[in-house]
């Protein structure tokens, strides 16, 4: 019972910079594509027009891999790591697929609807 009781303490005080990197990853992704939006919507416009947009994107990115730098420095879980290679590889395997499955998932949505 202790085990479990160290690894979710451990997942709680992640869970700010997780956060981080979500928030971090949405904005960058709506701020870019507001960008894009501004950009292929109206004719004649200059860096001004979309230099928020910009700037609220690589801001997003910023704190992105500020998030992530500080989740894997703080990753170990306090009285010993329970997770081994194979277990690291599997769970490495699971996240590309995931990824993978998300990817294909978005690109025939997007083909079915600009159909």
């Amino acid at each position: 019972m202790g085990m479990i009781t160290r690894q979710t303490t451990a997942e709680l005080r992640k869970l700010p910079m997780t956060l981080g990197k979500l928030l971090g990853g949405v904005t960058a992704v709506i701020a870019f594509t507001a960008a894009v939006v501004i950009m292929t919507r109206k004719p004649g416009l200059t860096l001004q027009d979309i230099l928020p947009s910009l700037l609220f994107g690589c801001a997003g990115i910023a704190i992105f891999v500020l998030s992530a730098r500080v989740l894997r420095r703080g990753s170990s879980i306090p009285g010993g790591d329970a997770t081994g290679p194979a277990n690291k590889t599997a769970m490495n395997a699971l996240s590309w697929v995931l990824l993978l499955l998300f990817a294909a998932i978005f690109l025939a949505g997007t083909y079915f609807l600009t159909r």
